[in-house]
């Protein structure tokens, strides 16, 4: 099989679908259809915090304060797993580097505050390490971006610092042998998600595979 489709789900390595096989051969066409290996698990919208203005409570942030830098504290999070659907507009992960302080150049006048993120729990999750997750750190598990039970409060709780902006997050839970992005914020058929298409070709002989195409799409666009 020399033609390599690969489908990422928010732009998201970790989500990665391939070995999908064309269903007809017309010429010099292939078509696809969906099967198991290209179904993903829709999950659920993402949180979102804005912090254009550092001095304010914007959505998502129950109250700031100042000391050596500002510190942000976001509402505590619901365990979101056996909750219903809820539409919330988000972008799917991402994050904008924004300030209404500065000119246009955000990427350098933008403030940094650390950011408190709590996420409810009756009780903590043994065995299992409960991260804060999105695009602003490309997705990684991090021990900055790990979560801390705090018994007292029944909450996990995380710090990071982040500059000013427009933030989606949602936490995910792991163990000792897999990463699980739904378990703790839920699954559900309607999130609107977007899908990342890349079409690779492995010429006769060569020994690398080369990026010919690249298509994009969202939840709301496919049709069965």
């Amino acid at each position: 099989n020399l033609l390599k489709i690969v489908i990422l789900k928010n732009e998201q390595w970790s989500t990665i679908k391939t070995g999908q096989k064309p269903q007809f051969i017309n010429g010099n066409r292939l078509e696809y259809s969906y099967d198991n290996k290209s179904l993903f698990e829709g999950g659920n919208e993402y949180f979102f915090f804005d912090t254009k203005d550092i001095r304010i409570n914007g959505n998502g942030i129950s109250y700031v304060n100042l000391n050596r830098l500002y510190e942000t504290y976001l509402y505590t999070n619901p365990f979101r797993k056996n909750l219903p659907y809820n539409f919330a507009s988000d972008i799917n992960g991402d994050y904008l580097i924004r300030t209404i302080q500065g000119t246009q150049l955000s990427d350098y006048e933008a403030d940094y505050s650390w950011v408190h993120f709590s996420l409810a729990m009756p009780k903590s999750i043994n065995e299992k390490e409960i991260y804060i997750y999105g695009k602003f750190n490309n997705y990684e598990l991090r021990e900055e971006n790990r979560m801390i039970y705090n018994p007292s409060l029944e909450i996990y709780e995380g710090i990071l610092l982040l500059k000013q902006g427009f933030y989606n997050y949602k936490f995910v839970e792991k163990d000792s042998k897999k990463l699980s992005l739904n378990s703790v914020s839920g699954n559900h058929a309607l999130t609107e998600n977007n899908y990342l298409i890349l079409v690779y070709y492995k010429k006769f002989g060569d020994r690398y595979d080369s990026l010919v195409g690249v298509g994009k799409s969202s939840s709301f666009e496919i049709v069965d």
